[in-house]
């Protein structure tokens, strides 16, 4: 979404406020901060100090008064709230995606921490000490560790970069490997069950499709044929059909970006390529010449599927088609979609280009919810 912050989403977006999405880099450095904490080794960020700090601040908060209007009061921890509700809708208001990773990671660390604080009790110790002397178990990092580790990261570092530079962190990341090990034992010996809600969307499935219409399992994409993300997506969305090909059906919908000259074109051409029952080969073929989506290259991939050229130019220019594409947009902004690829999975949102795996997860989500 050519957002800053997640380059690797791949999607591109139609428009957002100049701060929309700040927090997104901020996620912390390291999923098992909150254990590393405990042995106070040193991640970057300080994010350990500044949580303390908060929780301080909070605690005196009721007793604070921050404004007083005639003879109403407005307390500390009233703007607490509203600082915190608008800190959260910054993040996550449009964004359910991403608010499930998070999710996702909180519900991690609150595992991890009470099957921490159950295996130091059953000791007799504070998790402190019962994590610290777990740690002695293992072999302590070693500097051969850690100069593999700078090796390994070297093409993402700068040129002068010296392993003597980066050793504090390295040795952090190496030593939180090792929780991570640790933690992951206590998983293994106890029985975990997550039922985090997904929020779904509700959307019409209609446009060109593959797949069974029994399908339990319904991914509508809003894509644009100028978009080199939705291009991406192609072959990750091939790969989904051919590996759940009774359970998935894929529906295309329009949503041609406005900055893409040529998307709204291609569209209509779809539209009528649809029309004589070619849409996904003249999908696919504009998909892979996306260089080629000027009016004359529309007309020459038609021509090269077998479209009958005088049914094609009519189709173009007929107001039905720019209808199909009108509502397909109006579908994307009714749904809250701002940018392309944009995917919704039994109305569950995946926004951009996203690896296969990820879409893989919810499918199996989805056939599991329905015991398939």
């Amino acid at each position: 979404m050519n957002r800053p912050t997640t380059p690797t989403r791949g999607t591109e977006i139609v428009k957002r406020t100049p701060n929309s999405r700040k927090l997104k880099g901020s996620r912390r450095s390291h999923p098992l901060s909150w254990a590393v904490a405990l042995l106070g080794i040193g991640l970057s960020g300080g994010c350990e100090n500044g949580a303390g700090t908060l929780m301080a601040a909070k605690s005196e908060a009721p007793s604070l008064t921050a404004a007083t209007v005639d003879n109403h009061t407005i307390t500390l921890t009233e703007v607490d709230e509203r600082i915190q509700q608008a800190l959260f809708y910054e993040a996550f208001g449009d964004d359910p995606a991403t608010l499930y990773e998070a999710r996702q990671e909180a519900v991690d660390d609150l595992v991890g921490e009470y099957l921490l604080e159950q295996a130091a009790s059953a000791g007799g110790q504070t998790p402190e000490a019962w994590l610290d002397d777990s740690l002695t178990e293992l072999p302590p990092v070693s500097q051969q560790e850690i100069v593999a580790l700078f090796e390994e990261a070297r093409d993402r570092l700068p040129p002068e970069a010296q392993v003597e530079d980066y050793e504090e962190p390295l040795r952090a990341f190496l030593a939180g490997q090792r929780i991570g090990t640790i933690l992951e034992g206590l998983r293994e010996g106890a029985e975990i069950q997550v039922s985090l809600p997904r929020q779904r969307t509700q959307i019409e499935a209609v446009g060109p499709s593959l797949g069974p219409a029994s399908a339990p399992v319904t991914l509508v994409e809003f894509s644009d044929f100028q978009c080199p993300f939705c291009a991406r997506a192609v072959p990750t969305l091939k790969a989904l059909r051919e590996k759940y090909p009774d359970e998935l059906r894929v529906v295309y919908r329009h949503m041609p970006l406005d900055f893409h000259p040529y998307a709204r074109p291609a569209a209509l051409a779809a539209t009528c390529a649809d029309a004589q029952g070619q849409f996904w080969p003249y999908h696919d073929r504009l998909f892979e010449q996306q260089q080629a989506l000027a009016p004359e290259d529309l007309v020459a991939h038609a021509e090269a599927i077998g479209l009958k050229n005088e049914i094609f130019q009519t189709c173009l220019e007929a107001a039905e088609t720019a209808a199909t594409v009108d509502a397909d947009q109006r579908a994307a902004e009714a749904v809250g979609a701002t940018g392309t690829p944009a995917f919704f999975i039994n109305g569950i949102f995946l926004s951009g280009a996203q690896p296969l795996e990820v879409f893989e997860a919810v499918i199996d989500e989805e056939l599991q919810r329905n015991q398939l």
